[in-house]
């Protein structure tokens, strides 16, 4: 047992660190185009997108509700 306690927890922990070098980081860096940020009413039109849809799924959920609270009244008489 006392030999288990002394092995990695996995394979990958047997692997050394490797760093990039300062080329493979200059490169990386490069290759990537810079992203301008989104305009103000690009977000607000998003966040209204995403608010219209959860407002759907409320109102689908809520319709659920009642509809269940309705059954459970008329089967509880």
């Amino acid at each position: 047992m006392c030999a288990l306690d002394h092995l990695p927890a996995s394979p990958s922990d047997n692997k050394p660190a490797t760093r990039k070098t300062r080329e493979n980081r200059t490169t990386d860096t490069s290759a990537q185009p810079s992203k301008s940020p989104k305009p103000a009413w690009k977000r607000r039109k998003e966040e209204l997108q995403r608010l219209r849809l959860e407002t759907k799924a409320l109102q689908g959920q809520v319709a659920f509700l009642r509809l269940r609270e309705t059954h459970d009244k008329l089967f509880e008489a």
